[in-house]
């Protein structure tokens, strides 16, 4: 049995907010955007650093392992 086809809302029932032009960020949520920014980049150096320094430590670990032989 087929049923009915929902009606169609038609363009001028539709919420305003649809229509209206999309306004830009506020300077607040622009700050804070890239305050995130800012500390995901700190972020992600103190890990290179902490990379960089284990690798250093392995290193010379590797060294002293070496002088054994």
């Amino acid at each position: 049995m087929a049923e009915a086809a929902p009606a169609r809302v038609p363009e001028s029932d539709k919420p305003m907010e649809d229509q209206r032009s999309p306004t830009p960020p506020s300077p607040q949520l622009a700050a804070e955007k890239n305050s995130y920014l800012d500390s995901t980049e700190i972020t992600l150096w103190t890990v290179v650093a902490a990379i960089q320094a284990l690798e250093k430590k392995v290193d010379s670990c590797l060294a002293l392992l070496l002088t054994l032989e």
